[in-house]
């Protein structure tokens, strides 16, 4: 009877003690993620070569896109608008040969548009008439064309864009929304010009990326006197990405050609003056990297593209794959970061016989 009585009180134990575990399960609430995406969407524009990309910065349903001329299929160059977030667009012009390499929104008024293609051209009605700007900008069809075009964040009257081609090309800086342009630098800043970005806490402090010998350039003064730190011949440096949290940190990208063993991926924590190689984790047979975005101004987050995406949230971790829903071997053009924390990919259409191409996009957190 003794032996019966304990086992009955063990069960009874063993029950209130599940029945316990039971209710706590019940008022815990797990951490939710519907927030983010799991994967990347198409957003259209399929067999596109997506070039250059941005978004309004008050209405994520409106994003701007350009593409590249495709000698092979005969596609034009084209700039396209969705007011509906990317379910239908409108085609706002198109030139054989162009490739829209740039696209900047005034953030004084989102109706102002300036794109690059061969030369440069405004809109002042949200894209639905275009006019040329870029008195002052040397530009000749097939062989220099404007490669790289930025905004100060602080005055939109302050443009920079650079040239680039098989003729090289140059700096220049527009003092008056475009209007008028003037050269900067002497034949130093010759070398081509693929990539522009400013110091984010001082506008005045500006970053170039050149072509044929791949090298930086800087200026403390608005562009009136160059710097030039320690990074050259390392590739065509097609991206500078500058730490917002920490403006002494830049990371360069690079485009190799068939060096595939060259990184492509390199970081400055002394504001340039010298670069290590950040590839770590990168496949070994990437040679291009062509977008780099930070995401958090109080942590490291970064974003690579080119051979697909990838995403380090760790300074000394490896790179991880940030693909799952973008097509196989996808060769990324462009990578943007919007306000509506959303990161968006252009796609490079780079076999005829698969043709993909296009834009996605992915939610990520801060």
């Amino acid at each position: 009877m003794m032996c019966i009585m304990k086992r009955l009180s063990s069960f009874i134990i063993l029950t209130i003690i599940i029945m316990l575990n039971l209710g706590c399960k019940e008022h815990i609430v797990s951490p939710s993620n519907s927030a983010v995406d799991i994967s990347w969407a198409f957003l259209g524009l399929k067999n596109e070569s997506i070039s250059s990309i941005v978004v309004d910065p008050t209405n994520a349903n409106i994003i701007y896109a350009g593409s590249s001329y495709d000698f092979s299929s005969g596609t034009p160059g084209r700039l396209f608008k969705s007011t509906n977030r990317g379910k239908t667009w409108d085609t706002l012009t198109t030139n054989y040969g162009a490739q829209f390499l740039g696209l900047v929104i005034d953030p004084r008024n989102h109706e102002i548009i300036h794109a690059a293609w061969w030369g440069l051209i405004k809109s002042y009605d949200g894209g639905t008439t275009w006019q040329d700007e870029g008195n002052g900008i040397i530009v000749t069809p097939g062989e220099t064309h404007v490669c790289a075009l930025i905004m100060d964040p602080n005055n939109s009257n302050v443009l920079y864009a650079g040239t680039a081609g098989p003729m090289a090309g140059y700096l220049y800086k527009s003092t008056d929304a475009g209007a008028n342009w003037k050269a900067l630098g002497n034949d130093s800043l010759g070398d081509g010009i693929q990539s522009i970005a400013f110091d984010p806490l001082n506008s005045n402090t500006v970053y170039i990326g050149t072509e044929f010998n791949g090298m930086l350039r800087k200026s403390i003064d608005a562009g009136g006197h160059w710097q030039w730190p320690g990074f050259a011949e390392k590739g065509l440096l097609k991206t500078i990405a500058i730490d917002p949290g920490n403006s002494q940190r830049i990371i360069a990208g690079t485009s190799v050609g068939g060096f595939s063993s060259t990184p492509v991926v390199w970081i400055s924590e002394n504001g340039g003056n010298s670069f290590q190689p950040f590839n770590q984790g990168i496949l070994d047979n990437t040679e291009s990297c062509y977008g780099l975005q930070f995401n958090s101004e109080s942590q490291f987050d970064l974003y690579e593209g080119g051979y697909g995406v990838y995403h380090k949230t760790d300074i000394n971790s490896e790179w991880i794959s940030f693909n799952q829903g973008l097509p196989e071997n996808s060769r990324v053009q462009v990578l943007v970061l919007g306000q509506d924390n959303n990161l968006y990919a252009g796609m490079m259409v780079f076999d005829d016989s698969l043709r993909k191409g296009g834009i996605y996009h992915r939610t990520i957190v801060h």
